[in-house]
């Protein structure tokens, strides 16, 4: 198998899928090269690689790929993979867990798919290349892949020089062998069976490999990964992991594992629950059992500390930019309030107080009967409003901390930067809740804990799903449909 290598350090393993090469990462690998040791290599029949007489499927990729690993030694690896570069990557990683450092993955195959949610646009040729005959011609006589495939899944135009480069890899019928078979290869409605198989193995591992970092890059317009599953989800989900987690940072972390867990279990959504309440129940469920903590988490704060934390050095502050400084410190300090609940209580109190959702949905979410889910919604309730009743000046204008009075100390001790406004200047969807525009009207702890604004993903995370599905606004819960 032929490679390009550059860089040193951590490596760095790039994988192409049909019908590129590791000509597909020349713009990306220098400007990795300085931080790590990047490798592309050509899978075998492909690029500059040798073409044994073989059926390149996928468990044909899988083999000659291990040998190439043990070949080179590599291990911690990170792995960076496109179309069945993601696939043959995953399925790597979830063989050889103990040597992955960390996975990226753009456009791939994260489940089995059926023929009905395949991209419409392409159902007619993929339909053509798994017919015996027709595809032969498309594939090895007519070149389509190179031709006419490439052409069409560029955003930007592959100049004549590019187009040679992936001519030359493929100059006649039998060295387009490969490229026919990968389309025969892809698991529509559980065939190949094998091939499907190991999709759900490295799907299973993708959902429980939680100390293994990941990112998944979605793009605009998408093939493979949904991109309206994503949009549907992405910023309810966030919100929630936002509020569980306390940061932006450690939000963001999580989202992306979350929304990994919501595209590859998609196949067992029976729309038993709106789809974004079952993402909640995906999200419940890693949120819950995650191993790392987040920064917030370990502190380990209770309602005690900070109820002695926000009486110390109370002033007021007269600077610039009192307003939007007291707004930053309201939000942190109803994020800390949250963290004083262990992760159970935080949940429950999250769905149900801040959320509002129904009793029977947020006990769906939360595998728990509604009679128990009321019962630990309760205990959290009384928590924290005896917490925001002897503590908050918003609800109770006798007590003596007032989100203006804590700018100085929280300043002073490092948790409030004026040039880094986490929350205040947090991107939101359309707009914010009537509780937030309307501050003169929160009278209990729940609104004071519900007043935050519609958070949205950082669109750093991903470019091409930062609009919510409909109109630009996402309600918090859609209603289940009707049986």
């Amino acid at each position: 198998m032929a490679f390009v290598e550059t860089g040193e350090g951590v490596p760095v393993v790039f994988l192409h899928g049909n019908p590129t090469s590791s000509f597909l990462w020349r713009k990306v690998t220098p400007r990795v090269a300085h931080l790590a040791r990047c490798l592309a290599p050509d899978l075998i029949g492909m690029g500059n690689s040798g073409r044994p007489r073989i059926g390149y499927r996928f468990a044909d990729h899988a083999r000659y790929l291990d040998a190439w690993f043990e070949a080179l030694g590599l291990d911690q690896v990170v792995l960076v993979g496109h179309d069945w570069g993601g696939s043959l990557g995953m399925d790597w990683a979830a063989r050889h867990p103990d040597r992955v450092r960390g996975l990226v993955l753009l456009e791939t195959f994260l489940r089995p798919m059926s023929w009905a949610e395949y991209p419409a646009g392409a159902v007619g040729f993929f339909r053509d290349l798994r017919t015996p005959g027709v595809g032969e011609r498309m594939a090895l006589e007519d070149n389509w892949f190179i031709e006419q495939a490439l052409r069409r899944a560029t955003t930007t135009e592959l100049s004549e020089a590019d187009l040679d480069v992936y001519r030359a890899a493929y100059p006649d019928p039998q060295a387009r062998r490969p490229l026919l078979q990968w389309p025969r290869e892809i698991p529509l409605d559980g065939e190949p069976a094998d091939v499907r198989d190991r999709m759900v193995a490295y799907g299973q591992w993708l959902a429980e490999s939680q100390e293994v970092p990941k990112l998944l890059l979605t793009v605009q317009p998408g093939q493979l990964v949904s991109p309206v599953v994503v949009r549907t989800v992405q910023d309810a989900v966030y919100r929630l992991a936002l509020r569980m987690t306390g940061l932006p940072a450690d939000a963001e972390d999580a989202t992306q594992e979350i929304l990994i867990r919501v595209i590859t279990r998609l196949s067992s959504w029976r729309a038993e629950a709106a789809l974004t309440t079952w993402a909640y129940r995906i999200a419940v469920n890693y949120l819950l059992n995650q191993r790392r903590r987040s920064a917030l988490e370990r502190r380990e704060l209770t309602f005690e500390e900070l109820g002695a934390e926000l009486a110390d050095g109370l002033t007021e502050y007269q600077g610039p930019d009192a307003g939007l400084l007291a707004e930053e410190v309201r939000l942190r300090c109803t994020q800390a309030m949250l963290q004083c609940l262990d992760r159970a209580e935080r949940l429950v109190y999250v769905l149900g107080e801040v959320f509002e959702l129904p009793s029977e949905h947020a006990a769906w979410v939360l595998d728990t009967t509604a009679a128990a889910y009321r019962k630990r919604l309760e205990r959290a309730r009384r928590q924290v409003r005896a917490f925001v009743a002897g503590n908050c000046g918003l609800v109770n204008p006798d007590a003596a901390c007032h989100c203006s009075r804590r700018i100085v100390a929280a300043r002073a001790a490092g948790r409030l930067q004026p040039g880094n406004l986490g929350l205040a200047r947090h991107p939101t969807t359309t707009g914010v809740p009537a509780a937030a525009r309307q501050m003169h009207q929160l009278h209990d702890a729940a609104s004071v804990l519900r007043s935050h604004p519609d958070y949205a993903v950082p669109r750093a995370r991903s470019e091409a799903v930062l609009t919510l599905l409909r109109s630009g606004r996402f309600p918090l819960v859609d209603q289940p449909p009707s049986s």
